[in-house]
């Protein structure tokens, strides 16, 4: 992503610009995402940074589906072990991520981990991931559940859990609660190629940009807003091209193979978690369901493909 005007902060779908001076930010590197955190006019802010990095280091090392857990079991860990009993914060999100496939109705699904892990494998090594596979991983997906007991969680089928799709967006929902209950509400959170969570700049509202997919230099567009959460699904930052086809880490729950309907899903709305996890399920679903879905669910949803806009709800306001 690059620039309008002069953008303060980059991320793969969404960038601020032209934002004014600001008092203080710090950057935390997690979950493979830069996430820069700026609060105006606070004089506690390395107490309040220091709580958001918090945050985000505990959700990134629970939800971990490549290495075990601090302290804490994490994704990997319950994936191998099949059963443990799990800190409060991993348990919240296993519990959101449930109540998200069910109101998605499958469209975000969290059983997708050795699906997803394998197409991965597979495009490092500029390869397509074969039929038999994906269709023996479906079958693996469908007979899958969690057990919870409590703090004590059990992985009922074969299936491997992979949180990449709502992570990000709990830890910035945290953090954007955690701002708003200390009375903080000229902020802004760019989390990367997730969400982007603004309160306002000293009353005032925020610019964004809404980067084109696949193109570094350009822009869809750009809308002013404040108190808000802007949350992208797009896969413009982990594909690989295969014989002229694009292929990518955003797999399709029912077909098994990328989802190529859409080059960018934007969903504006006031919830992180929701709007990350959303943006993914959106990403899956066809034209009509998708809008459907939006107007369902009171979300203002922004649909792009092929070098112009698709469909946007009328609460999405462009001025460039």
């Amino acid at each position: 992503m690059k620039k309008l005007l002069l953008g303060l902060i980059f991320s793969s779908c969404l960038f601020l610009c032209s934002c004014g001076e600001i008092e203080n930010t710090g950057v935390i590197y997690t979950m493979d995402t830069v996430v820069t955190v700026s609060i105006y006019n606070d004089e506690n802010f390395k107490e309040h940074f220091n709580k958001i990095k918090e945050i985000y280091k505990e959700v990134e090392n629970v939800s971990d589906d490549y290495k075990s857990g601090k302290d804490s079991v994490s994704i990997y860990d319950l994936n191998y072990a099949r059963e443990a009993y799990v800190s409060n914060t991993l348990l919240d999100i296993l519990k959101e991520s449930i109540r998200i496939y069910d109101k998605t109705e499958g469209y975000f699904n969290p059983f997708i981990g050795s699906l997803s892990h394998k197409w991965k494998d597979a495009m490092k090594e500029n390869k397509i991931l074969d039929s038999a596979t994906i269709n023996e991983e479906l079958e693996i997906m469908k007979k899958t559940s969690l057990k919870i007991d409590g703090n004590h969680i059990s992985i009922v089928g074969n299936g491997n859990i992979d949180l990449g799709g709502i992570a990000k967006g709990y830890a910035t929902n945290m953090a954007k609660k955690y701002l708003e209950d200390s009375q903080i509400s000229s902020y802004y959170i760019d989390a990367g190629n997730s969400s982007i969570a603004i309160g306002n700049k000293m009353g005032k509202e925020y610019t964004i940009g809404l980067s084109k997919p696949y193109d570094f230099n350009g822009y869809i567009g750009i809308i002013k807003d404040k108190d808000k959460v802007i949350s992208c699904s797009s896969p413009q930052n982990q594909y690989v091209t295969i014989d002229g086809n694009i292929y990518h880490h955003l797999i399709h729950p029912f077909s098994g193979y990328p989802s190529n309907e859409y080059d960018s899903i934007f969903v504006f709305n006031q919830n992180a978690l929701e709007g990350d996890a959303y943006s993914t399920a959106i990403f899956h679903m066809g034209f009509d369901k998708a809008l459907q879905f939006a107007k369902n669910n009171n979300l203002d949803i922004l649909m792009y493909s092929n070098n112009k806009i698709l469909f946007q709800t009328e609460g999405v306001k462009l001025y460039e």
